[in-house]
């Protein structure tokens, strides 16, 4: 589900949200770590928790908590609002783990 095809497009779609309300380069450096860590505490933590049959679900359900804390967290340290970024990172994770997972199926290698 989180092949590494996803901290690309979502790390972009977060550059791009983020880019078009601040163009500074702390914000775009803050707002880039805080979609890295989402990805990757939702990823240890969905595979550390769950037993193999729900470990798709802990994944999608950590990762979306995790976007939406760190969209908080980059929101307040980039000095922007901290809904509107907390949704911006969520959505851009869904949009982009749905994306892949997609592309997966049609081609035959998703897990799901």
């Amino acid at each position: 589900m989180l092949g590494s095809n996803d901290a690309i497009v979502s790390g972009s779609s977060l550059m791009i949200g983020v880019g078009a309300a601040d163009a500074s380069k702390q914000t775009i450096l803050i707002a880039g770590v805080a979609g890295a860590m989402s990805m990757a505490v939702g990823e240890f933590l969905g595979l550390l928790a769950a037993p193999a049959s729900l470990q798709l679900v802990a994944i999608a359900v950590v990762t979306l908590i995790s976007l939406g804390a760190l969209g908080l967290l980059g929101g307040r340290l980039g000095g922007a609002s901290v809904g509107p970024a907390a949704l911006r990172v969520t959505f851009g994770g869904v949009l982009a783990m749905t994306i892949t997972a997609g592309i997966g199926r049609l081609l035959g290698i998703a897990g799901l």
